[in-house]
C-alpha cells in the first residue's frame, strides 16, 4: 500500500509457489473469514495465473482441493465466518482445513499471517519458505491494507529471529484436534526455524534485521519496545484508535518531535481536539472511499475502499523501525488480543517519515488520496446498541461447545442431523436465533439446546451451520463449524459425483488430472464440442485426446494414473444403484494401462 499506484499486491500471487516448487504445508490465520474467498487459497497455493468460470471452475476447484485441502490449516475467530452468497457443496471439502479459535477473557483472535513451505519438484534443491504478515483478513473486502513478504531457503543453522514465529505456529497447534494435522503443523513449526529470510524493499536490502512479534499468546509479548522507547518522528496508520494508546505515544515524544496519524475520519472525530490538537492527522478522501459507486458498471458489486492497514514508523537520530501487521492502535490490540506484527529495522536515511508520506501522498496535492483533518470538538456518535448486543450474542454462541451426529433414515438415502449444545444459552426475549445446516437454509429452526434436521441428502451433510440472529428489523448471520460424528465415509464421494455430474464432466475432470498445464487443459476443455450431440459422441470424440494424455502419463507420471483410479473408485462408491458415469470401454482402457505400468500385477 505504500505506493498505491505501483505497489498493488495480489493475495493469490503472494501464495503461489515459485517456479519448480509445489506447496507442502500452509498455515494461515485470519480474524474474519469468507468461505468463498477460502476457495481461492488451494487454487493459489497449487497454481499461478489459472482461472475458470462456471462448470469448469467447479471442476478446477474440485481437483486442487482434492490435492491440497489436507495441506492447508487455517485458523479464524469463532463466530466470524460469514455466510456465503450461495450454497456450494465443494465448501464441505474444506471443513477440515478450518479451525475456529475462541480466546478466553473476551479477547479476539486477530492475527493475519501465512507461513508456507514449498518443496522442489525435483530431488535436488532446498525447501523454500514464505511468510506473509498482513493487515488483511481472508475476505473480499477491498479496503487499503499492507503486507510484508519474507522468503528464504532452508539452511543447516537455526535462525534465532525465527523462534517467535515457530512458537506462534506451535501455539496455534493447540487448537488442532486431528492427529495428522497436528503433526503437519508441528513439522512446519520445527522447519521454519531453519529458514534464511533476507528482508528487502523493492529488491534492495533496506532492512538489516527483522523481528517477529506475536502478541497475546502468553509469552513476553507486550510489544513494550514500541511504547517504551522515545522518538523524534512517529507515523501511525490505523483504522481504529484508542485515546490511551495515543497518550502513551505522546509521552515518549522528544522535544520538537512529530506525530502523524492516518486513520478513518470517524476514529479521529471520536478522539477530538483535546487529544489530537498537536497531532498531524489525515484520512482518505471521500472520492477514494466511495469511488466504486461512481463507476458505471452494473456487474460490479460496489464496495467502499476504506483504510484498514496497521503500520507504525518510529525514527530517532539515525535509526528507523517499521512495525507492520494486525494490531490496531487500540487498547484491545496491545492489551490481550492475539495479534501478529513484524518489526523491520533500517537506517533513517533509507526510510523515514518524509519518504513514507511521499510514497503515500505523492508529490502533488491533486495526487494525494488523503486529506488533512483539522481537530474539532469531540463529536460523539452513540454506538448502535442493538448491533452490539447481537454481536455479543454471536460470540457467545460461537464459543459454546457443540456436537453434531449424523443418522441414516432407515431404508432410504436420506439422513438426519442432530445438533446438541452442551451449554445453556440465554437468548434475550427481544432476539430471535435460528440455525440451519449450511447447505439446507430452508430447514432453519428456532434455536434450542438440541435440534434435529431431517431429510438431508448425503452431499448436503456438512460441519458448517448457518446461524441467524434477528432483533427488530436488523439481522446478523454467521457460519459455525460444529464437530460432527457419523458422517458417512462416502459423503465426499457424493460431493464429487454431484460436481462432476455426468460423463462429459468425468472426461473433463480426467483431463485436469492428467494434464501437465492447467491453463492449456482448461482451454482444451472449452474448445470441445458441446450440445445435444455430445451424448452420442462423448466416448469417441474425446477418447483420442485422453488416450494421448494417458500414454504420456504412463511414461512420465505413472502416479497420475493411480490418482485417476482413485477417482474412479470414489465415483463408484457415490453412484451405487444409479447410472455409472464412467463408461465401460474407458474402464477397459484403464486396465490396459494398468497392466502396462504394472506388468504382471
Amino acid at each position: 500500500m505504500l505506493r498505491p499506484d505501483q505497489d498493488r499486491l495480489d493475495y493469490s500471487e503472494l501464495l503461489s509457489p515459485p517456479a519448480g516448487y509445489r506447496m507442502q504445508t500452509a498455515v494461515g490465520t485470519t480474524y474474519s473469514l469468507n468461505l468463498e474467498t477460502l476457495l481461492g487459497i488451494p487454487l493459489a497455493l497449487a497454481l499461478e495465473g489459472v482461472s475458470a468460470e462456471g462448470e469448469q471452475q467447479d471442476l478446477l476447484l474440485l481437483e486442487v482441493i482434492r490435492k491440497n485441502a489436507h495441506k492447508i490449516h487455517l485458523f479464524c475467530e469463532a463466530g466470524r465466518i460469514s455466510v456465503p452468497m450461495k450454497e456450494r457443496k465443494v465448501l464441505s471439502l474444506l471443513e477440515n482445513s478450518v479451525t475456529q479459535v475462541n480466546p478466553p477473557g473476551g479477547k479476539s483472535f486477530h492475527p493475519k499471517v501465512w507461513v508456507v513451505e514449498y518443496l522442489p519438484e525435483k530431488k535436488k534443491g532446498s525447501p523454500f519458505y514464505r511468510v506473509l504478515v498482513l493487515s488483511r483478513n481472508l475476505t473480499f473486502d477491498r479496503s487499503w491494507d499492507l503486507a510484508v513478504v519474507l522468503e528464504g531457503y532452508r539452511t543447516e543453522n537455526i535462525a534465532e529471529a525465527n523462534k517467535p514465529l515457530a512458537n506462534f505456529i506451535a501455539y496455534l497447534n493447540k487448537f488442532q484436534k486431528r492427529g495428522k494435522q497436528k503433526r503437519a503443523v508441528k513439522e512446519l513449526a520445527d522447519a521454519v526455524l531453519y529458514a534464511d529470510f533476507k528482508p528487502q524493499l523493492r529488491g534492495k536490502k533496506y532492512f538489516f534485521d527483522y523481528e517477529f512479534l506475536p502478541l497475546g499468546i502468553g509469552e513476553d509479548d507486550s510489544a513494550g519496545e514500541l511504547f517504551d522507547n522515545t522518538f523524534h518522528d512517529l507515523v501511525v496508520i490505523s483504522p481504529f484508535l484508542t485515546g490511551s494508546v495515543i497518550e502513551r505515544f505522546k509521552k515518549k515524544r522528544l522535544k520538537a518531535g512529530r506525530i502523524t496519524l492516518i486513520s478513518r475520519i470517524e476514529a479521529l472525530r471520536d478522539l477530538g481536539r483535546e487529544l489530537l490538537g498537536d497531532v498531524d492527522c489525515w484520512h482518505l478522501k471521500d472520492m477514494i472511499i466511495e469511488g466504486e459507486s461512481m463507476l458505471d458498471d452494473e456487474e460490479l458489486q460496489h464496495s467502499k475502499q476504506e483504510l484498514h492497514a496497521k503500520f507504525y514508523l518510529k525514527s530517532k537520530s539515525s535509526w528507523s523501525e517499521l512495525w507492520i501487521g494486525s494490531a490496531n492502535c487500540t487498547h484491545s490490540a496491545f492489551g490481550g488480543n492475539i495479534e501478529f506484527l513484524i518489526k523491520l529495522n533500517c537506517y533513517n536515511y533509507q526510510y523515514n517519515r518524509g519518504k513514507l508520506l511521499g510514497d503515500l501522498m505523492g508529490e502533488e496535492a491533486a495526487e494525494n488520496p488523503f486529506e488533512k483533518w483539522e481537530p474539532e470538538e469531540r463529536s460523539w456518535v452513540p454506538e448502535d446498541k442493538i448491533l452490539r448486543d447481537m454481536d455479543l450474542l454471536a460470540g457467545q454462541i460461537a464459543g459454546y461447545k457443540a456436537q453434531a451426529e449424523v443418522f441414516s433414515e432407515d431404508g432410504t438415502d436420506r439422513y438426519r442431523l442432530q445438533v446438541a449444545f452442551k451449554n445453556s444459552i440465554d437468548i434475550p426475549e427481544n432476539m430471535e436465533v435460528n440455525i440451519a445446516p449450511l447447505m439446507r437454509p430452508g430447514l432453519a429452526k428456532a434455536f434450542e439446546n438440541t435440534l434435529c434436521f431431517g431429510d438431508i441428502g448425503l452431499s448436503d451433510i456438512s460441519m458448517f451451520y448457518r446461524i441467524e440472529i434477528k432483533q427488530e428489523a436488523k439481522e446478523l448471520q454467521f457460519v459455525m463449524k460444529i464437530p460432527t460424528s457419523g458422517i458417512p465415509a462416502h459423503r465426499d464421494a457424493a460431493i464429487f459425483k454431484d460436481i462432476i455430474g455426468n460423463r462429459q464432466g468425468f472426461f473433463q475432470y480426467v483431463s485436469l488430472i492428467l494434464g501437465e498445464d492447467m491453463t492449456l487443459t482448461l482451454a482444451e476443455i472449452l474448445n470441445i464440442k458441446k450440445g445435444a450431440e455430445w451424448a452420442r459422441k462423448e466416448i469417441y470424440e474425446y477418447r483420442p485426446v485422453l488416450y494421448e494424455k494417458m500414454l504420456k502419463a504412463s511414461a512420465q507420471n505413472p502416479e497420475r494414473l493411480q490418482e485417476l483410479e482413485d477417482i474412479m473408485v470414489i465415483l463408484s462408491e457415490a453412484i451405487e444403484g444409479s447410472e455409472d458415469i464412467v463408461p465401460d470401454d474407458f474402464r477397459e482402457l484403464m486396465n490396459v494401462f494398468r497392466n502396462t505400468v504394472r506388468p504382471g500385477r
